[in-house]
């Protein structure tokens, strides 16, 4: 991750190799890696000029434009690679990757295994496995996806943690009388979601045996009070030579334990159709207290509805942006007459709401007392008191489906965890609204706004 040295020097390798593709191709690369799109564009560009036979460089153009608005252009370089080189298993994986977004999603599957059918570098071809199984996750195969997807906790896999506890790895057997360990994975909202199927298992166990949940230290309290008859605790991180372990220093507490399971791998077993995801109750118990004391500080706003809003993600790298809009782009939502909205995004927002304010003359109240990151416990208390969230998919989004608020979700096109659906099926009330091309954020708030505006009509006509 040394972006700024490693510029200069495939800048001074191009210098010196001025007619070898690899150097302009990895320049490209850095270039892209720090957000730089537009420089990355013209040295791919003037490369091309200067080898337009290189199929690698038309590949590489292509991934710097798919983190641009422009994505559809990079379909035309991918295929321009191809002709070059049939054989191209990055580039099947690269298109792949856009027809993912774009669409279409079967063509997409076709692009993978177009590229698995090729050799490939062990880092590649675990690489386009993840991304196959995410592709049936669009397509809503859930039981191949979760099939596949279990790639992700294998070694091979570079973002998968090494656990430094040695149990066997549940695999759908009997689990009554005995002990499971269930370990949350990657980040706060994937904890929340990826838990679906734990209260299953949680009775499976019974009677005599026992559910023990490793999550994040910020969701113990939350988990605690959702999952009574399991034992919780905080796993602990770290590194070492670059890869990332989990461990769980209060184990030896537990007993004799028969099997442990990621999150995410319990849903292989008990979620492989779609209507295994239905008709459930909320996954999580917001404290009754602590909600009251929300519904009274939001009534002394006025009348609602009060609507919940979260516009980004706390994580905003360059690839990441383009999943998120500006607070700029939600007037359609933040006209709408009669609503007062809640802020539930937490991090550094202030320039935010106050822009939205200047812009828009509608206050987003802000609950300074409520650490919306760390308190999850409050938080959890705050969304449940709320009447509905209008949200990009991030952990906050999970908080509230989590506890059963109605959430509409903005995203730039139909998303993996919606599971083929036109909702989030992890949540008992969730609505998507999905552009009607690629990217085209100010079509979905649009709709999301006219659909608030139908909400507010009806919340009167209740109220009445």
């Amino acid at each position: 991750k040394m972006h700024e040295q490693a510029e200069r020097l495939f800048r001074i390798y191009v210098g010196k190799e001025p007619n070898k593709a690899e150097g302009y191709n990895n320049l490209g690369g850095v270039l892209r890696d720090e957000g730089k799109f537009d420089s990355s564009i013209e040295i791919l560009r003037g490369a091309i000029y200067r080898l337009p036979e290189e199929p690698q460089l038309w590949n590489s153009l292509a991934s710097v434009v798919m983190e641009t608005p422009e994505i559809s252009q990079a379909r035309v370089f991918l295929e321009e690679a191809l002709r070059l080189n049939p054989d191209f298993a990055r580039a099947y994986h690269n298109l792949g990757y856009l027809l993912n977004h774009i669409g279409p999603i079967d063509e997409s599957l076709a692009a993978y295994d177009r590229a698995l059918s090729l050799p490939l570098p062990v880092d590649d071809r675990v690489e386009v496995e993840h991304a196959r199984a995410i592709c049936l996750f669009h397509l809503g195969r859930l039981k191949d996806a979760f099939k596949q997807w279990h790639v992700r906790t294998e070694p091979r896999y570079k973002p998968a943690p090494f656990y430094t506890f040695n149990l066997p790895e549940w695999r759908g057997e009997s689990l009554a009388g005995k002990q499971i360990l269930l370990v949350a994975e990657q980040g706060l909202g994937d904890e929340i979601m990826f838990a679906n199927a734990v209260p299953d298992l949680i009775s499976e166990v019974q009677p005599g045996g026992r559910a023990i949940i490793a999550c994040t230290p910020r969701l113990v309290e939350l988990f605690g009070r959702s999952f009574p008859q399991a034992m919780i605790g905080p796993y602990q991180d770290f590194k070492r030579a670059e890869r990332a372990y989990r461990n769980i220093p209060w184990l030896d507490r537990a007993g004799p334990i028969a099997f442990y399971s990621p999150f995410g791998s319990t849903l292989e077993y008990r979620r492989t159709d779609i209507s295994a995801f239905d008709n459930r109750p909320a996954l999580l118990k917001a404290d009754l207290d602590k909600v009251a004391y929300w519904r009274g500080k939001l009534e002394t706003l006025g009348p609602g509805p009060y609507v919940g809003l979260s516009w980004k993600s706390l994580i905003m790298q360059a690839k990441r942006a383009k999943f998120y809009t500006p607070i700029s782009m939600w007037k359609p939502i933040l006209e709408v007459p009669g609503v007062n909205f809640v802020n539930l995004q937490y991090g550094d927002c202030a320039a935010d709401i106050a822009e939205a304010e200047r812009l828009f003359g509608v206050p987003i109240h802000n609950f300074s007392e409520l650490d919306l990151r760390n308190d999850l416990d409050g938080n959890a208390a705050l969304c449940s008191a709320l009447d509905l969230m209008i949200t990009a998919p991030n952990a906050a989004s999970a908080i509230a489906g989590g506890v059963g608020t109605e959430v509409w979700f903005i995203t730039l096109c139909e998303v993996w965890p919606q599971l083929g659906t036109d909702r989030m099926p992890w949540y008992p009330k969730s609505q998507v609204f999905v552009p009607d091309t690629f990217g085209d954020f100010a079509n979905g708030l649009a709709r999301a706004g006219e659909a608030l505006r139908v909400r507010v009509e009806r919340h009167r006509t209740n109220t009445a």
